[in-house]
């Protein structure tokens, strides 16, 4: 409870803001929605005491098992504040949103008690309202949409103890999932989803009452905030503290450097000293909700480390410099060589058979042409190693319509030749991308075959063809076929492993006449890969595993609807059950073409962006999303690129991150830096 106790305590408003929605500072990014609060979180009980200027009668602050607080007499004054002062950019209530209150409540509560409300004009009719009953926390809202306010609660024997209790109310869509001292939460379902327009004009929020005499809050109130479009649990909730002590052990080893620094001030509230001065010099603050150490040198507070959360976090994109191919780009893909540097291979697909294909090299802050390799209209590039050697392979479609084969490669670096030379020759049935992976020390690469030609009008095509997965020869130095996997217009393999199953997912696209198909994950079974399941995809064009917190999922991007003659589809994220036998869908995004995801981390946040190709636009919006918890994938950052086959990102040697995006029609793909802060 202490522990739980002390992360919730800390809940600073400027250690929450984790993306700015106004990137007023670059042109071509904008807002994807606008929030009427603030996204950082907002003190409601603070600004409620504060708000008449006077410190309010009847309000006494209490220390109570170690932890201060503000206590309510019953006949103490209503304290409140008009609802713009919160809502300060207009005048709906946000849809997805948490509340975090921290209270010690009296034992005998026989009737409702309201820890906070939000009252309409006429100071009557409540908005919204949190209350307490016997051992129930209630969450009342109006629809105007339902007869009568709705209400949705918890019951929990706890609730009722007489102990202070930190209890997150989180609410998005048709789910407000009840947290009580970072415990198991409790998700109750709404028979409608949380009204989207709830008009608060002239409204008002009151702390510890509904502005009446009766069922007026009596205990003690630490805390009561707002964070606006999150889920707050996500961000206090998710690392545990040290069981031994209030804080990790790496701390002790930063403060035992110095034998003159002995005194360790939590923060609590606002613990920290305002100053920092002789007086307090050497003194160390601790900050649990970022894993931050500072330390006072005299004359300033200084941070000195970061321990197991990372300070990290997206800022804003900022435009850093356009990229220049030989011709339009299907594919990049970003690897380093060990004491060779840092290396961007780009899949370029001009109209002439025989098109070179370029390899960058990082060089002065920017990647410049260092090696060009003849392609036969390049889809995807997969870097790899096995042992000391590295290689890049290459999937060729073939630029002649009237056949689908071709042949695709494997080239390897040469240390004395300090470039890529070919190493074995595939032939491939338009192959679209390889995807590498090792089981159980052997290594495999798989082909991903399209088959026929894409003009269904050409006699005997057939988009039912074998996609091909090879094993490594180390006697013989080569990729010999292992395993054939049936496809449908092939276009992707996404290999992943979880507790130590092995997966793969294949991406069926197209079958000459429908694009609605199903796709399939394959599980490792006695040596090979059989079905798992099988899943619908509309026009599918890549899979993308990851894992936030140690759930895995799969993001398929689909690409176009033949039925509906439209790019503007849904795309679908999965979550693997805990079991690991299926995948469930948990969240549709709609796409426009797309044709690629990305994920990536920044600090502990976790993005997707998916590669918007297709709608008749020079420019097309990218939307990245950030993972919030309980709500999924919400929208953050538009970005405004040319059609868009593939985004990438890559990290250099100085700490620089960044998001490259490959041109499907033309010769300019984008380079964009994450600023961070």
């Amino acid at each position: 409870m202490s522990g739980n106790g002390s992360r919730l305590d800390s809940f600073h408003t400027e250690l929450l803001i984790y993306l700015l929605f106004l990137l007023t500072c670059c042109c071509w990014t904008k807002p994807v929605r606008r929030m009427c609060a603030d996204p950082e979180a907002i003190d409601l009980l603070g600004l409620s005491l504060s708000s008449t200027g006077t410190f309010p009668r009847g309000v006494e602050i209490v220390t109570d098992g170690g932890r201060k607080g503000y206590k309510f007499a019953p006949e103490s004054i209503t304290t409140g504040m008009p609802a713009s002062t919160v809502l300060n950019k207009c005048k709906y209530f946000p849809t997805e949103f948490s509340f975090v209150i921290s209270f010690k409540s009296s034992t005998q509560r026989l009737d409702s008690e309201y820890l906070m409300t939000l009252l309409g004009p006429d100071r009557e009719t409540i908005l919204m309202a949190i209350r307490t009953k016997k051992d129930s926390l209630y969450f009342d809202f109006l629809d105007k949409n339902q007869p009568k306010r709705q209400t949705i609660g918890i019951k929990s024997s706890i609730l009722s103890d007489g102990s202070w209790h930190d209890v997150i109310i989180a609410v998005a869509n048709t789910d407000v999932t009840f947290t009580i001292d970072c415990g198991t939460p409790f998700t109750r379902s709404l028979k409608a989803p949380f009204p989207e327009r709830l008009d608060t004009q002239n409204g008002h929020f009151y702390i510890a009452s509904r502005r009446k005499k009766r069922n007026r809050f009596t205990g003690i109130l630490r805390q009561l905030k707002l964070l606006a479009g999150s889920d707050a649990s996500y961000y206090l909730c998710s690392t545990s503290p040290s069981k031994s002590s209030n804080y990790p052990g790496w701390i002790d080893n930063t403060v035992s450097k110095d034998p003159k620094n002995k005194v360790i001030e939590f923060e609590e509230g606002n613990s920290r000293p305002q100053t920092c001065d002789t007086q307090n010099k050497g003194h160390f603050v601790y900050r649990p909700s970022t894993g931050q150490l500072e330390m006072c040198e005299g004359t300033r507070w200084k941070r000195l480390a970061i321990g197991n959360i990372a300070e990290e976090r997206l800022d804003y994109i900022e435009d850093f410099l356009n990229l220049k191919t030989k011709s339009k780009t299907l594919d990049f893909e970003v690897f380093r060589i060990p004491s060779e540097g840092q290396f961007l291979a780009a899949a370029n697909q001009g109209r002439d058979r025989d098109m070179d294909s370029t390899i960058y090299k990082w060089t002065n802050g920017k990647f410049i042409p260092y090696q060009n390799i003849t392609t036969d209209s390049a889809q995807d590039w997969e870097y790899f190693q096995i042992g000391d050697d590295h290689f890049l392979a290459c999937a060729n479609q073939g630029a002649d319509e009237r056949s689908p084969y071709a042949t695709s490669a494997v080239y390897r670096w040469s240390s004395s030749k300090k470039k890529f030379i070919p190493h074995q020759y595939f032939r491939t049935y338009a192959a679209q991308s390889w995807e590498s992976f090792e089981i159980e020390g052997k290594h495999y690469l798989a082909v991903a075959n399209f088959g026929g030609s894409q003009n269904p009008d050409v006699s005997g095509s057939s988009l039912r063809i074998k996609s091909w997965l090879y094993e490594w020869n180390p006697d013989h130095r080569a990729f010999i076929q292992y395993q054939a996997l049936n496809t449908i217009g092939g276009v992707d393999f996404e290999y992943f492993e979880v507790s130590g199953r092995h997966y793969l997912a294949v991406a069926n696209s197209y079958d000459g006449d429908d694009s609605r198909l199903h796709s399939v994950v394959y599980r490792w079974e006695y040596s090979k890969f059989v079905p798992l399941q099988y899943l619908e995809t509309v026009g599918a064009q890549d899979w993308e595993h990851f894992e936030i917190n140690g759930k895995h999922f799969l993001a398929v991007a689909n690409y176009y609807d033949y039925r509906k003659k439209s790019y503007t589809i849904n795309s679908t994220i999965y979550q693997l059950s805990e079991s690991g036998n299926r995948f469930d869908k948990i969240q549709d995004i709609q796409t426009t073409g797309a044709l690629d995801w990305e994920f990536f981390t920044v600090g502990r946040d976790s993005f997707i962006v998916a590669a918007s190709s297709s709608d008749n636009n020079a420019k097309l919006d990218n939307i990245i999303y950030r993972w919030q918890g309980m709500e999924h994938f919400v929208p953050v950052h538009s970005i405004s690129v040319s059609p868009s086959s593939d985004w990438e990102v890559f990290k250099t040697e100085n700490g620089r991150q960044f998001l490259i995006s490959a041109n499907v029609k033309g010769k300019n793909s984008k380079i964009l830096e994450l600023i961070t802060y």
